[in-house]
């Protein structure tokens, strides 16, 4: 298996709303990192559309979706 990543450097200057959500992340939590991943389903294109990642989040075990200003449970996850 080959794992690789891609270090970010996030500015709040250029993202403010990224920078934010990093800096409450690490508040939170005592870490300074996050691991990122693009958003598909096995052999599926990645998704593009806010239409398209609420198909796959139902279609899928993912606990929860971030999108926009809304957070959603999935009914369908295998969470305890």
């Amino acid at each position: 298996m080959h794992i690789s990543g891609l270090p970010q450097i996030i500015r709040r200057e250029i993202n403010p709303e990224y920078y934010d959500i990093l800096t409450e992340y690490n508040r939170l939590t005592g870490l300074s990192i996050l691991v990122n991943t693009s958003f598909n389903m096995h052999e599926e294109p990645i998704i593009r559309t806010a239409a398209e990642a609420v198909a796959a989040f139902f279609e899928s075990h993912i606990d929860s979706l971030a999108l926009g200003p809304f957070l959603a449970d999935n009914p369908n996850s295998t969470r305890a």
